[in-house]
């Protein structure tokens, strides 16, 4: 499927598997959320309806109607057929129909841009986020970072706090937890997902994602069997 909704871009992992797909979105390019909310469920409108922000309701908005577009385009779906359910750690699962009920997704979004990902079977886990060197900090760092990544780390390089932030929520989003794991308990460093805690049940694959200037972005993808 090529994307050919305005703002839309299908972003290129080299190393991936062949039934990954991840775009890129820029939501102030898509249509206005008010015309949106009839094409969302019913739990979705409710969640919407509960943010104070209206930019923030907005965005909301237009990601799970683009989620559910997407994946109704990749796979010759009418949108209105498929069921998304978030698990109690907010992690989206495919309900239906049958034939993509093996589907793995992944979003994220910060600023003006969302993420949107999938694959079959395997875990898989993206992030996207904006640069922002103020949030940079030290104290920051040691709220997420592993003693390993703090020691590579120097304060003030703020593409590499965010650049291991955005592996590292990628990566908890593939584990399967979120941050329900500690951060410093894992490690993003290299190509692979280290637990300092507890062994993994798989390995984890780092890849850094193209980005627009001021983002930075990462998928993590579980495999079969560990290496």
């Amino acid at each position: 499927m090529t994307a050919t909704l305005a703002g839309v871009s299908e972003l290129e992992c080299a190393s991936g598997p062949p039934d990954l797909r991840i775009f890129l979105a820029d939501m102030r390019l898509l249509p206005e959320a008010t015309s949106l909310q009839a094409d969302i469920d019913d739990a979705e409108r409710l969640r919407a309806a509960t943010f104070r922000s209206p930019d923030a309701r907005d965005s909301y908005i237009r990601r799970r109607w683009l989620r559910r577009v997407l994946i109704a385009r990749g796979h010759d779906l009418n949108p209105a057929h498929i069921r998304i359910e978030s698990d109690r750690l907010g992690r989206p699962r495919v309900m239906g129909p049958d034939q993509i009920s093996s589907l793995e997704i992944s979003t994220s979004s910060a600023g003006h841009l969302a993420l949107i990902a999938w694959r079959r079977d395997l875990p898989l886990g993206v992030d996207i986020a904006r640069l922002d060197p103020d949030q940079a900090s030290p104290a920051a760092a040691a709220v997420f970072m592993s003693p390993d990544e703090l020691r590579t780390w120097h304060d003030g390089d703020a593409l590499g706090f965010f650049r291991l932030w955005s592996r590292k929520e990628a990566a908890l989003k593939a584990i399967g937890t979120g941050f329900a794991t500690d951060p410093p308990t894992v490690s993003v460093i290299g190509p692979t997902l280290v637990a300092h805690a507890a062994p993994l049940p798989r390995t984890i694959e780092l890849h850094d994602l193209p980005a627009p200037s001021g983002y930075v972005g990462a998928v993590a993808l579980g495999q079969n069997q560990p290496r």
